[in-house]
């Protein structure tokens, strides 16, 4: 397949499809109108009078009809259709004009003209579409057949909990805001058999991703298509986050330090944006604390969410160059919010929204009690992520009040400038908390139901004045912050020890590959000789019935025994089974080797 453009002044521009980035994205049916996917007039009988296409296979009807120039294929649909195509052939200009057989065409590449069309909407058709309206069409187009992106957002990607989604959608939507294209890593740990399937939806309208990837080795191909990698935000410098605190993992695979951008190339613009610990203390070995120690000086600019996370960084890592920025949440212009928030089908207002990411008898006790007080009706936000991301929002927006013990479903309330009461999740990590202190919502914080019970001023209302002009200040610093660093490199000086330090790492990380492969094939090795083991004692029990003296068997016809490595068998009948079974003393012993014999 040819593409091709004739131009007014004579001149052609022709191109083989594969070739073409057009051609390609037409082919991948990203680009395509809705109505195509479904389309009712692709099929016979057609609509038009004539319809007009490219007469691909011509070669295989004549070849000496095949110019290579192209020829058209027309098909009278009508009556009036055979008029048209008369009056043409008696056009003189018309060199080729020739009948021929539908049942030729149907069994070529045209055969797609009699069948109705019915394909699935392409899922990156949306993030497509909402990429136009940012970046040029022939980037959008470049970076979506190469997997190309100026940026890889490193973190959670693909999660259910609605916090990691907006969290990682602020940065994200920041990111384009700045001018840059950027693209979801997507990273699913080998012991993981499946991603939550909740939130999809919005996964697949509001962000490009890359494949799933399972190990560190496989990531390593992301180097030539992006030159700048952010790990942010949310807990993903926390020990153990990378394997969702699997405990079993952790002891197994080892830590790789993917969220550190372990796997990105030493020259290329690396990046945390409000990375977090969750908590002031890091749980690593030491040979773990050795190597994020070693990543996180890889780094161009790191700057983290909580601020006792800096001196832990200093403290634990000896890294020096270390800034705080706000939570991520609170940079999204909240137009975006509104717009997230429209998709959403509820719509009801007021009520008692509650957000528990652990729910206690407690934590039910104090919603009880709030709604008597109230005399508000609860309803759930979506604690085990069961709502839509834009119904989660809705619900929040909507409140009369909300209680929480999330630090997000907090972040939210302040946002929206709810009336809340949020629990201390202290489980979850307590330092992240010290945040609405700065915003002055601390009296906002409770540890448990007593203090609800006896701080009277817990349902008093919220000013928010002084709260949002922290928050204003905060928001410019932190979008200064990333398009600061985004923009400028830092100087890496790669000595030769350093390289030699990055060649290590990588025959590690290879020999370890090559162990596990090994470890692999030792155990299916052990599994496919217990299957032959079992598969062998299954075939011997089926064909043959064992007695279990000496080197001695039999089948239903023969007697057999080894004497010195020497086979002697005897062929049986029922006189001789008889005549043998005679000379053992015991009854149930006799009948127990007749019946040896029978099957």
């Amino acid at each position: 397949m040819q593409f091709n453009v004739y131009f007014e002044n004579g001149n052609s521009y022709r191109e083989v499809a594969w070739k073409n980035e057009y051609c390609r994205f037409y082919e991948s049916k990203i680009m395509s109108r809705k109505s195509c996917y479904k389309c009712s007039f692709s099929s016979l009988p057609r609509v038009g009078d004539i319809t007009i296409g490219d007469f691909w296979d011509i070669d295989r009807y004549d070849k000496r009809l095949d110019d290579r120039k192209g020829t058209s294929l027309i098909l009278s649909n009508n009556s009036k259709g055979d008029t048209l195509l008369k009056e043409i052939k008696r056009n003189k200009d018309i060199i080729l004009f020739e009948e021929i057989s539908l049942n030729f065409i149907k069994d070529t590449c045209n055969g797609g003209l009699f069948s109705k069309r019915d394909w699935n909407i392409n899922d990156k058709r949306e993030i497509f579409l909402r990429k136009l309206r940012l970046f040029d069409f022939n980037k959008v187009v470049h970076n979506f057949l190469e997997g190309k992106a100026d940026v890889g957002l490193v973190g959670f990607n693909g999660n259910a909990n609605y916090g990691s989604i907006l969290n990682t959608y602020s940065v994200y939507n920041n990111l384009e805001k700045l001018g840059f294209d950027p693209i979801l890593i997507v990273f699913s740990p080998q012991f993981v058999e499946h991603i939550n399937s909740f939130n999809k939806k919005f996964h697949k309208k509001y962000f490009s991703a890359t494949k799933p990837y399972r190990y560190k080795y496989e990531m390593d191909e992301l180097n030539n298509n992006i030159d700048i990698f952010v790990a942010g935000s949310d807990q993903i410098f926390q020990y153990g986050a990378e394997y969702y605190w699997n405990r079993e993992a952790i002891k197994k695979y080892r830590l790789k330090n993917i969220f550190y951008l372990s796997f990105a190339n030493l020259d290329k613009n690396l990046i945390s944006f409000a990375s977090s610990y969750g908590r002031n203390d890091y749980y690593g070995d030491y040979y773990n604390r050795l190597m994020t120690s070693y990543d996180l000086s890889r780094f161009d600019h790191i700057s983290v969410r909580e601020k006792d996370a800096i001196g832990l960084v200093k403290r634990l890592f000896n890294i020096e160059n270390v800034e705080q920025v706000i939570e991520p949440v609170f940079i999204l212009d909240y137009e975006e919010l509104d717009k997230i928030i429209a998709d959403s089908s509820l719509t009801h207002k007021g009520k008692l929204a509650y957000y528990f990411l652990d729910p206690t008898k407690e934590k039910e006790e104090a919603l009880e009690y709030i709604s008597e007080k109230l005399n508000i009706e609860p309803i759930d936000a979506g604690g085990n992520f069961f709502r839509e991301v834009e119904d989660f929002l809705y619900i929040i927006k909507n409140a009369d009040f909300v209680i929480t013990d999330s630090f997000h479903g907090t972040c939210f309330s302040t946002i929206f400038k709810k009336q809340f009461i949020s629990f201390l999740n202290k489980g979850r990590g307590e330092s992240r908390y010290a945040f609405f202190e700065e915003l002055k919502l601390k009296d906002r914080i409770i540890n448990n139901f007593e203090e609800l019970k006896n701080k009277k001023d817990l349902f008093e209302k919220i000013d928010y004045t002084e709260t949002f002009e922290i928050i204003k200040t905060e928001k410019e610093r932190a979008i200064l912050w990333l398009k600061n660093a985004l923009e400028n490199k830092r100087d890496k000086k790669i000595t030769p020890q350093l390289s030699m330090t990055e060649y290590l790492i990588y025959e590690n990380d290879s020999l370890d590959l090559k162990l596990k492969s090994a470890n692999n094939d030792i155990i299916n090795l052990q599994n496919n000789i217990y299957e032959l083991n079992n598969n062998l004692r299954k075939e011997i029990n089926e064909k043959s019935n064992w007695i279990k003296l000496f080197g001695i068997y039999n089948t239903k016809d023969y007697l057999m025994f080894y004497l010195l490595g020497i086979k002697i068998s005897f062929k049986m009948n029922e006189n001789r089974v008889n005549k043998l079974a005679w000379w053992i003393p015991v009854r149930k012993w006799r009948d127990n080797f007749r019946n040896k014999f029978k099957i």
